[in-house]
Order: structure tokens, then C-alpha cells, then sequence
């Protein structure tokens, strides 16, 4: 993308300009959406000025070794529309000019943090990604103990399955889940591929 749009922390700071609404009013441009932070004291709004991720927050050591639980007291979605420096096709979506990247970032009670993301060809369905986990999954992590990781996403499963059980409901748990995982591999000090049994720092290509 050719710039570190998505590094942990730096979202809105590494934005190229082009990803920014330039207030011209042209409809053609591509647009960076506004986020939007929860705590448990509710909705707020995010500023550079008051960013709720600081720089200080990028390292941490959970004590969980004690049984203690794991309780998320803030999140932030975001929603940006990423121009592809090389225009992309297959035979099912066509030409692919950009993408629709959602991010959500996670505060735990303790000063830790977590990066998830998911994104959709074009940015369709991207604002309703965001909606649902602004609205629906991002409220309901907070108020829930999200631990063990794999019963939560049993639970955003079962809270979502009335309205679909894939699709954008799947998009939306994907990206609070990697947040989650995340979360949980800094809180370890280690890398999220280490954490998850990883051994090998590269990955064979093929093509």
C-alpha cells in the first residue's frame, strides 16, 4: 500500500493525502471516516489531539498468570478507503481500484492493546461492517469477559446468527477476533505468528 497505513498506533498520522477528504465536495475521492471510541463510560470522540492509543501503550505485561480476567474498557473502529497503486482483476470481482479497510483497536484494563482488520474489494459493505461493530459486537466486547478467546467468538456467533451467520457478520467478528489474539500475543511478548505456534519466520511462496 506503500505507505504503513494500518501500523499499530499510527493510523490517522500515516495517511497519505490522497486517502483524506480534501473538502472539495467532489464525490470521486476517497475518503477517510471519521472514528469513532467507546469506553465503558460510552460513546466519545476521537481527536489527534487526544489519541486513545498513545505511543506508550505499544508494550505491556499482562498478569494474568493469576487467573485474573481479561476485560477490554475501550475500542476504536475505523473505516478507510485505500487506493492500490497497481489496479488489480480476476474473473469474479473485475478491476479492483481500492479496498475498504476496518480496523478495530482494543484497550484492556491493564494498559494493553490490540490491532484487528478486515477489508472488503471496492469498500462494499465496508460502512456496515463498521456499523455492526460500532453498534452491535464492539458494545457487547465490552461488556463481556472475552476469555477464553474461543467461547467469545462462539458468543459474537450466536449474537449475530439471527442476521446472518457469514457475510458481513463474519467480517465484523474477524477483525474484533484478530484485535483480541493480538492483544493476547503482546500481552505475552511475543509476535501474534509466535504466539499461535509459529517456528519459522518465513513463508514459502508459490504462485
Amino acid at each position: 500500500m506503500g505507505k504503513r497505513a494500518v501500523e499499530h498506533g499510527q493510523c490517522r498520522r500515516a495517511l497519505p493525502s490522497e486517502w483524506r477528504d480534501d473538502s472539495s465536495g467532489s464525490d470521486d475521492r476517497l475518503l477517510e471516516f471519521v472514528p469513532v471510541v467507546f469506553t465503558h463510560g460510552g460513546p466519545g470522540s476521537a481527536t489527534d489531539s487526544a489519541d486513545p492509543l498513545a505511543e506508550a501503550r505499544h508494550t505491556c505485561a499482562r498478569s494474568g498468570a493469576g487467573g485474573e480476567a481479561l476485560k477490554i474498557i475501550e475500542f476504536t473502529v475505523d473505516h478507510f478507503q485505500v487506493p492500490l497503486p497497481a489496479v488489480l482483476s480476476d474473473a469474479t470481482h473485475g478491476e479492483m481500484t481500492h479496498f475498504g479497510l476496518i480496523t478495530v483497536r482494543i484497550v484492556d484494563d491493564q494498559g494493553c492493546e490490540g490491532l484487528g482488520y478486515t477489508y472488503t474489494v471496492h469498500g462494499i459493505g465496508a460502512s456496515a461492517i463498521r456499523a455492526l461493530i460500532r453498534d452491535d459486537l464492539g458494545p457487547f466486547l465490552l461488556a463481556s469477559n472475552p476469555d477464553p478467546l474461543e467461547d467469545f467468538w462462539q458468543s459474537m456467533w450466536w449474537r449475530v446468527h439471527f442476521v446472518g451467520r457469514g457475510g458481513i457478520g463474519a467480517f465484523a467478528m474477524a477483525a474484533i477476533d484478530i484485535a483480541l489474539w493480538d492483544l493476547q500475543a503482546r500481552s505475552a511478548g511475543q509476535p501474534l505468528w509466535r504466539f499461535l505456534g509459529g517456528s519459522n519466520r518465513q513463508v514459502q511462496a508459490y504462485a
